[in-house]
């Protein structure tokens, strides 16, 4: 007999917080929200920042966090769907990598998906600035 996520007791401080206990949906779809949220909150871009001692220095993670959440549903289960917001925020901040993820695991088909994605986003931001008569 097969048993529900609601039978195992996997994750009970998501459902307990005072931020989960909000959200509406099954614990995996909770948990995904969750990993989203953090990501969001703690994964940024890298940008400079000036230091007391007046040096040029650089903050943030520059999505290495979301990096390393992609390459381990990657290696865990190739053919598992990616998260829309995980691939669109890799495909807006480091494309490269994520095709190159797609292309490390022989996922050749959502490698090339994202590739197509990231020309589809390239061609409407830069539309071509020489027409050919």
């Amino acid at each position: 007999m097969a048993r529900s996520y609601s039978d195992i007791d996997l994750a009970p401080w998501l459902d307990e917080s005072s931020v989960g206990a909000t959200w509406h949906g099954s614990l995996p779809e909770k948990a995904w929200k969750y990993l989203d949220v953090a990501l969001q909150r703690h994964d940024v871009a890298r940008s400079a920042s000036k230091s007391v001692w007046s040096r040029s220095t650089t903050t943030g993670t520059n999505f290495t966090y979301h990096l390393a959440v992609l390459h381990k549903i990657l290696e865990i289960k190739p053919d598992l769907a990616v998260p829309q917001w995980l691939t669109s925020r890799l495909l807006e901040r480091c494309p490269d990598d994520l095709i190159r993820a797609g292309l490390r695991v022989g996922s050749t088909v959502k490698a090339a998906a994202w590739a197509a994605d990231c020309l589809r986003r390239v061609s409407i931001l830069r539309p071509l600035l020489v027409r050919i008569p």
